[in-house]
């Protein structure tokens, strides 16, 4: 199994809550490294209101990020090559 796949399983899970209001919780925390007070200024929300969405998010996630079958292919991942 390539990196490729489970690129692919993360964006399955990301597209999983695509439509959630508090989608940008998640780009902003998480791939961007925005610090929480700076996700609830940017969103103009509270602190609080990330934290929570952010593990709401996560929660819903995480079923399909975490899955026995998805952590085994993290593991067994080939790195990719120039050719990939």
């Amino acid at each position: 199994k390539s990196v490729r796949k489970v690129i692919s399983r993360v964006n399955d899970a990301l597209k999983f809550i695509e439509n959630d209001p508090y989608v940008k919780v998640i780009w902003l925390y998480c791939i961007d490294g925005c610090s929480r007070a700076g996700v609830a200024y940017t969103l103009g929300v509270s602190p609080s209101v990330v934290s929570r969405q952010k593990s709401r998010l996560i929660n819903e996630i995480k079923v399909i990020l975490f899955a026995d079958d998805f952590v085994k292919e993290i593991y067994d991942a080939k790195p990719l090559t120039e050719s990939d």
